[in-house]
């Protein structure tokens, strides 16, 4: 199945994986709309990897449900109006190993 021309959103750019895939949907021929938390360190790399494939980056607070309404319907309108595929690749990180983590730490990578 080919993605050239399919209308893409992809969420998390700003992470290792939500990164090469939106450079692997530019090279395919994806049209696409690129999301990251607003508030985490991801918005830099994540403006880099708008930059290099000419798509727009949409700003969202990850586990806000108004926030993430919104960025669909933000997508759609860019996208003319549908939207074919979804990457969630939003991720939290934590230095310490799965179990070392708080039920804080782990409340908010379900959040996410």
């Amino acid at each position: 199945m080919s993605i050239q021309g399919r209308r893409c959103v992809v969420v998390g750019v700003g992470t290792a994986v939500g990164s090469a895939i939106a450079r692997l949907f530019f090279a395919s021929g994806a049209r696409q709309v690129l999301v990251e938390d607003e508030s985490a360190q991801g918005v830099v790399p994540a403006q880099s990897v708008a930059d290099q494939v000419g798509s727009p980056l949409v700003g969202c607070t990850y586990g806000n449900r108004g926030s993430a309404k919104a960025v669909v319907r933000t997508a759609v309108e860019m996208l003319d109006g549908a939207l074919d595929v979804l990457v969630l690749a939003a991720e939290a990180n934590y230095s310490t190993g799965a179990s070392d983590q708080s039920e804080d730490e782990w409340a908010e990578i379900l959040r996410v």
